[in-house]
């Protein structure tokens, strides 16, 4: 997002490092720019800032990768050196030798080539928006010319997701003149100049938190929660917190949760166990019903605190009240039932205390466990806790479990039970 005389909001730090490529540029010195981090954080207002900043007659390069594109060869490399070479057909084109079979030697350096001819009288910027996105063709080619411009005048940005962090350290992490950029969130001041712009008026400070807490300073989330405040005549002096909640609810699940089921799914997984069971569940339970282990459940973790989900040190515990409703609605009865009985499962191989193992066999409707849940009711007669001791125990009485099972066999045929 945007202040009003043009600049990024909270980006200060990264236009600086951008402009100082630029001038490297400007010196006929080269610079590879990557921009690192999630969905909305601003990777690609970025990228657009460059043009503005660069010298004179800088011929610009430009690429947008989209996954339906990945299967074509060269596709972004097409993108990039069309519009100045005119198509496959024309001179110096880096059409050419290059196959579908995959890129030879002898095409890479005609491409290397094609840029060093075009980089011999006026400095050159190739900017790459959704990097990881490009087909595997051009991906080797971004990453041979990269390691190739020690002495041309040459500018490469390209945009990418976090995750791909580590991928870029391996390829690239050696060149003396990598520029790697991570955008960071916006802060609470930032986040209130914006919606006060975006209301036109000066807001309520509790509201303004409330988007940046829902939000987690993510540009795109706040302008999507924004719109939908402002659509719904949220009155911005005194609005009714039990009007906002439901409407950042709705915000965060079509906006970050979709992300995250598209870019991590493991991190999607545990956020719904942690809904579903609560937030406070034993991380060694997530790691045995994800079945992807500790290590994997740790960094699935990390990622839900990075993208402003749970919180930092208190694993399980979610940033706003809003967080578990929004994860909830996208989770249906069913799916609710079964992680519930597979926690109670998995409580039970663990040898959790069984009162743990009884709550998750009630809300699964489970009649498996009436060992655990006679256990449970011993446990809870026994700190004075009467109403749990008498639900686990009513739960285990073999007579009302037989009714249950019985009851649960007329609802699978359609047969109408009590009050029906």
């Amino acid at each position: 997002m945007h202040s009003p005389n043009g600049d990024l909001y909270h980006r200060e730090r990264e236009m600086g490092l951008l402009q100082g490529a630029v001038g490297e540029l400007a010196l006929g010195r080269p610079t590879v720019a990557t921009i690192h981090g999630s969905h909305g954080i601003g990777k690609s207002a970025l990228l657009n800032a460059v043009p503005r900043l660069l010298p004179p007659k800088t011929l610009v390069l430009r690429a947008r990768c989209h996954p339906s594109e990945s299967q074509f060869p060269y596709s972004m490399v097409s993108q990039l050196f069309d519009p100045v070479l005119g198509g496959a057909g024309g001179h110096g084109t880096p059409g050419p030798g290059l196959g579908e079979a995959g890129p030879t030697h002898e095409a890479l350096l005609g491409l290397l080539r094609t840029t060093r001819s075009l980089a011999v009288d006026r400095p050159v910027a190739i900017l790459v928006d959704d990097l990881t996105n490009a087909d595997p063709h051009s991906l080797r080619w971004f990453s041979y010319i990269a390691r190739r411009l020690d002495d041309l005048p040459v500018l490469m940005v390209a945009t990418l997701p976090a995750s791909a962090a580590a991928q870029v350290a391996e390829q690239l992490g050696p060149l003396p003149y990598l520029l790697r950029l991570w955008p960071e969130p916006l802060c609470p001041t930032c986040t209130t100049e914006l919606v006060d712009r975006a209301f036109d008026s000066p807001v309520d400070q509790e509201l303004a938190a409330l988007c940046h807490t829902l939000a987690h300073g993510n540009p795109l989330v706040l302008h999507d929660l924004v719109t939908r405040l402002r659509r719904t005549h949220v009155p911005p002096g005194s609005p009714d917190p039990e009007q906002v909640l439901p409407i950042g609810a709705q915000a965060v699940s079509e906006t970050v949760l979709a992300w995250l089921d598209e870019d991590d799914p493991c991190a999607s997984e545990l956020l719904t166990q942690l809904a579903v069971l609560g937030p406070d569940t034993d991380p060694a339970v997530c790691a045995a019903l994800s079945k992807h282990g500790e290590v994997h459940d740790q960094q699935a973790r990390e990622t839900l605190v990075r993208a402003g989900l749970l919180e930092a040190g208190a694993p399980g515990r979610f940033t706003h009240t809003a967080v578990r409703p929004a994860v909830l609605a996208r989770v249906s009865a069913h799916e609710r039932l079964l992680l519930h009985g597979r926690a109670a499962a998995v409580l039970a191989r663990l040898g959790a205390p069984a009162r743990q193992t009884a709550d998750q066999l009630i809300l699964a409707g489970c009649d498996w466990g009436i060992d655990v849940l006679r256990g449970a009711g011993i446990q809870a007669s026994g700190v004075g806790d009467r109403e749990s001791a008498a639900r686990y125990l009513r739960r285990a009485h073999p007579v009302g479990a037989a009714r249950r099972a019985r009851g649960g066999r007329r609802r699978e045929r359609g047969e109408g039970g009590p009050g029906t």
